[in-house]
């Protein structure tokens, strides 16, 4: 018997090669590069939406303090430090405490402004009657 002919015929192992485990790699790394961003942009709309609800519900307690008084009510709202003078001002409390914190100014009747910010930083700066963006500075 010859030495080639002892020896077992070598079995092809099924597996990757190299630039197919690369290739794999980049088509995840680009699909995440994609995902990523469109997530947070997800994320985001989300965190302005509860900021905006809670807005929403703010401006029927305000007509309803101007009615009564004939001006926009004014104050704070910062459940972790224990503050509610909107509460107080305009008998408007958050849905839920849920680290949001809520800071409304008003002129003589006129407009107000009102600023709520999430536990991300994430903020929303609205001036009413006219439901409109704050002016950046």
């Amino acid at each position: 018997m010859t030495e080639s002919s002892e020896r077992s015929p070598r079995k092809h192992l099924a597996a990757f090669s190299l630039v197919e485990l690369l290739v794999a790699v980049a088509v995840v790394a680009l699909l995440a590069a994609v995902a990523v961003p469109v997530y947070r942009g997800y994320t985001a709309t989300a965190r302005d939406s509860v900021l905006l609800n809670q807005v929403n519900s703010m401006v029927v307690f305000q007509e309803d303090t101007r009615l009564r008084t004939g001006r926009y009510g004014a104050g704070e709202y910062d459940g972790a430090r224990g503050i509610n003078t909107l509460r107080t001002a305009i008998g408007w409390a958050p849905s839920t405490d849920d680290g949001r914190t809520y800071a409304v100014t008003a002129d003589a009747g006129r407009t107000w402004t009102v600023t709520a910010t999430d536990p991300s930083g994430r903020r929303l700066c609205r001036v009413f009657p006219a439901d409109e963006e704050c002016a950046t500075p």
